[in-house]
């Protein structure tokens, strides 16, 4: 509940401005408000509201997430409501709202959350949370989904931030087929397994995947955040449902798995757009778990928010008790994979494993283009020598010309890998005169040759 702390902070002053407002309008003063936008505002602010305490009973954190059943009815009563441009409606919404407030000033639980919100956004908030990720769905459930998708060729089958292998494996199975696997983490248990077609680490980072190239995508959505700054907590699981629904392609088949309490603003909007014929459900197994299964629209560019669509995800939480939400079986309805199979150009994580760099080595023409580099273009055809044996002036020439570093060809099968430089050393000497008392310091400069080598056999020479 630590983010949602810093919402549920927010939205208490929000809910006391709507409030104020709405008295405003009961007593008779003349508001020029737009009743439609301040609906609008109310739902939202109840909602991100309700959201809060229902993390709190996601990660089970105190005792903050019983508010959730003690809000929902008269919550829901709101967002049964067709206007706030009516009197008693108003009336009915200032009730609820001063009762809310009431509760929280006097709430042992959520004043002590709220003390102590500092406190808890460390570093080791991303441990707590993720302790919390490791959610399994149930499996008869998830083969009977699988089962209900008709195809005619093999999948692109992209399966993203799940780290159960049986769940991997139930997906396999059942649509015979090899997995794309985007692990979110350094580390992933199963990638060698043979159900595997491709696994990448890092999902977290700036992954290399081609868009719209993936029949239907699995996407277990984690609740993770960026700390970097500690001031600021910034949940990353909107950008991993954006990157999902851009790998899968158009009319390609969705299926996210999150956590009830993340159905924010930003995501039921994204997904309204972005995805038709919707449907969300309840996990069978994980109390505060919604399945969201849907079709990715052919046409993305300038779309606009379904209304529909973002009020069924948005007021998803609130509308039910938790004894009348409906569970996900996996075979409520059909899904048809049609057109030709796409091509993934690219799949790479931003973490390289050690067996991708093995790859990437083995097809990569960087050694043959070093030494293709370091071919000369020879003077003749045939082996010159010159006049006179080089001195040591000779040699210093040729080794600041460079002409004695790189490659020596000695014949079509051998050569060898040479580096030579010059090394200045100062000597100095005391001479005496015959008589003894006097000297002379004779300071003499030389430059020392000194050749470095790799012979054919992978021997090392230095020769001074």
């Amino acid at each position: 509940m630590i983010y949602s702390l810093e919402v549920l902070k927010k939205n208490i002053e929000r809910a006391k401005n709507i409030k104020n407002s709405l008295q405003r309008y009961i007593d008779g003063e003349e508001v020029k408000y737009n009743f439609d936008t301040l609906f609008y505002n109310t739902k939202d602010v109840l909602m991100n509201i309700f959201n809060s305490f229902s993390e709190a009973l996601y990660y089970k954190y105190l005792n903050a997430g019983r508010l959730t059943y003690q809000l929902q009815p008269a919550f829901k009563e709101v967002f049964l409501m067709d206007t706030l441009e009516d009197i008693d409606n108003a009336k009915k919404v200032v009730a609820i709202l001063d009762n809310f407030l009431h509760l929280v000033s006097y709430d042992d639980d959520v004043q002590q959350l709220i003390r102590s919100y500092g406190s808890y956004c460390k570093t080791e908030f991303n441990e707590f949370v993720s302790s919390c990720n490791s959610y399994r769905i149930d499996q008869d459930a998830l083969l009977r989904f699988c089962h209900s998708i008709e195809k005619d060729r093999d999948l692109n089958i992209l399966v993203y931030g799940s780290d159960d292998a049986r769940t991997v494996e139930t997906i396999n199975i059942a649509l015979e087929n090899k997995i794309y696997s985007v692990s979110i983490d350094s580390q992933c248990s199963y990638r060698k397994r043979d159900f595997i077609e491709k696994s990448i680490l890092g999902g977290q980072g700036r992954c290399m995947i081609t868009n719209d190239s993936f029949d239907v995508s699995f996407g277990y959505i984690q609740s993770q955040y960026e700390t970097s700054n500690a001031e600021l907590i910034n949940p990353k699981d909107y950008e991993y449902i954006s990157r999902i629904v851009a790998y899968t392609k158009p009319l390609g088949i969705i299926f996210l798995v999150m956590p009830i309490c993340r159905l924010t603003r930003g995501i039921c909007s994204f997904l309204s757009k972005y995805i038709t014929d919707i449907d969300i459900k309840k996990e069978k197994t994980g109390e505060n778990i919604v399945i969201i299964t849907g079709i990715k629209k052919e046409e993305c560019k300038g779309v606009e928010v379904d209304e529909e669509i973002f009020n069924t995800l948005r007021y998803y939480n609130v509308m039910n008790s938790s004894f009348e939400f409906e569970k996900f079986e996996g075979n409520e309805r059909k899904f048809t994979v049609t057109g030709l199979k796409p091509i993934i150009k690219y799949f790479r994580g931003s973490i390289i494993s050690d067996e991708e760099i093995h790859e990437m080595y083995e097809v990569s023409e960087a050694v043959s283009n070093f030494w293709d580099n370091q071919e000369q273009e020879l003077l003749s055809d045939y082996h010159k020598r010159p006049l006179l044996p080089f001195n040591i002036g000779h040699l210093g020439l040729v080794l600041t010309s460079g002409c004695l570093d790189g490659i020596v060809q000695e014949d079509a099968e051998h050569s060898h890998l040479v580096k030579g430089r010059i090394v200045k050393s100062k000597n100095k000497e005391e001479i005496l005169d015959d008589s003894g008392l006097s000297a002379t310091i004779e300071e003499t400069t030389s430059n020392q040759v000194e050749i470095n080598l790799f012979l054919p056999d992978g021997t090392y020479r230095s020769l001074i």
